[in-house]
């Protein structure tokens, strides 16, 4: 936790402001989804990779991912959002209502997003729209609690 301290010495108000937002959201357990939306070169991954070990150093379950491979090792363990939540690739966007991400709730993959306290979704801008539905759903889904917005 001290390594954790010394770099948060580092950010600036903005990125404090943020970091204590998500910290008191996941020590107060609340669901919720939170969106840091910022300039290039402005810290947003090395906030997250802080948030990151925040949740990892307590023993607790983090995940990383983003659209891209490219994105997602920028974290330790970074996976792309296809993998993390089983999000199918459509060649053909013609039909895109039927998509459902393929984790069934008794599977090791829902035990894993149930545990999980925090995810960072990198670059989710970049998602095809219609991803995010199925996401959310499964996420209900197997968590039985309801995921909110907020922005900050």
């Amino acid at each position: 936790m001290q390594q954790f301290n010394e770099k948060v010495s580092f950010l600036n108000n903005k990125q404090v402001k943020f970091l204590t937002t998500v910290c008191r959201k996941l020590d107060n357990s609340e669901a919720g989804l939170i969106f840091l939306n910022e300039l290039a070169g402005r810290g947003k991954t090395y906030v997250c990779n802080l948030l990151l070990n925040y949740v990892r150093g307590q023993g607790q379950v983090a995940l990383a991912c983003a659209s891209s491979a490219i994105a997602a090792m920028n974290y330790p363990g970074g996976r792309t959002a296809y993998n993390i939540f089983k999000i199918p690739v459509k060649e053909d966007y013609l039909d895109l209502t039927e998509i459902q991400c393929d984790v069934l709730p008794t599977g090791e993959r829902a035990e894993l997003l149930r545990e999980c306290r925090l995810v960072i979704w990198d670059e989710f801008s970049m998602m095809h729209r219609t991803n995010f539905k199925p996401v959310l759903k499964m996420l209900r889904n197997i968590r039985r609690d309801r995921i909110q917005q907020r922005d900050v």
